[in-house]
This record gives C-alpha cells, structure tokens and sequence, in this order.
C-alpha cells in the first residue's frame, strides 16, 4: 500500500511509524490485561494524530479501538490491532511537495 504525504513528513515520518509498531505490541498487552483505559487512551491519540500523518486508515482504527474501549467490548479489539500491525508492515510511504497534485 503506498500513501502519498507531504515533503515536510520526511524527517519525523519514520520515527512516527516506528512508534505505532511499538505501539502495536501495547495494544496487545492491553488487549491481554483488559486495561479499557490503556486502549481508550491509545485509540483516542491514534483517532487524533494519524490523519495528520496522511494514515486516514489508522486513524479510523483509533476511532474504534477508543469506541469499543468505551462499551467495554473487546470482541473486534484483536483484528483492529491486526489490522494496524498489517498496515504497518505494508505501507510504503511516497513524499510529495505540497505544489503536487496529490
């Protein structure tokens, strides 16, 4: 998967992306102890700061990791948490000048 993001990323990108997959094996613990605290918290900052990092996906990942962690529902937490895993091993991250038609 390539998302196109702005030029101006490039320099603190691969640190934010190295971030969420030490994130990724939190969640799990988290996922592991029930802590629906731990998981509201990290689903809200995900919900908050993806979509500026042009990851729209993982931004809506956040959204319902934060909302099942609300309702105490751990029935999809796994597969979200997969889902953010597999996006980060496949992303592929393209810079484009902010003149660029992207």
């Amino acid at each position: 998967m390539i998302i196109k993001v702005s030029s101006d990323l490039e320099d603190i990108l691969p640190k934010y992306l190295q971030n969420r997959k030490q994130e990724v094996e939190e969640l799990k613990s988290f996922l592991a102890n029930k802590d629906f605290e731990s998981l509201k918290v990290r689903g809200h900052r995900l919900a908050g700061n993806a979509p500026s990092y042009g990851m729209e996906l993982l931004g809506s990942l956040g959204v319902k990791i934060e909302a099942d962690a609300k309702r105490e529902d751990l029935s999809n937490m796994g597969d979200y948490i997969q889902e953010i895993e597999e996006f980060l091993i496949q992303v592929e991250v393209e810079y484009v000048d902010d003149d660029e038609d992207w």
